[in-house]
């Protein structure tokens, strides 16, 4: 039986993100100005801290991707115990792009820091790999019980 589908999903992430996470908080700096151990990291172990400041909120951040799968098989009946399942898969997984174009990236092999523009969000962005296709082969086989006697 020859069979053939496809899996399209868009996902869409929204969420809200403070600017520094959920604040920071401010030691007493090399430990002598108003320290009560004299020592930062002792400071910072008893729970003695110079101040405490909740971070500025950055706001709503919205990224977009899509997910996409393509399948064909089909199964081959060998013998009568023998069943082969064979296929063809194909995936495409796009990289997330920011939806007011806050997110950049950096390119390892350049060094430089990717801003988004107009021309770079494309659907496939540039250097994803095109044309990979993966196979499977599955079997089944039937065993047949042996007589029960009684």
């Amino acid at each position: 039986m020859f069979k053939f589908g496809a899996q399209i999903l868009r996902r869409q992430v929204n969420l809200f993100r403070p600017k520094a996470g959920k604040g920071f908080f401010v030691l007493f700096g090399d430990g002598q100005n108003g320290s009560p151990t004299g020592y930062e990291v002792s400071d910072l172990l008893a729970g003695w801290v110079q101040s405490y400041q909740i971070g500025p909120p950055f706001g709503m951040v919205g990224t977009r991707n899509w997910e996409t799968g393509y399948f064909a098989q089909d199964d081959w009946k060998v013998t009568q115990k023998l069943t082969l399942n064979l296929g063809l898969r194909y995936d495409l997984y796009t990289w997330p792009v920011e939806v007011q174009d806050r997110q950049a990236n950096f390119n390892i092999n350049t060094g430089q820091l990717e801003l988004p523009t107009s021309g770079n969000r494309s659907f496939v962005p540039t250097g994803t790999k095109l044309g990979q296709v993966c196979t499977y082969v599955g079997r089944t086989h039937t065993f047949r019980s042996a007589p029960h006697s009684e």
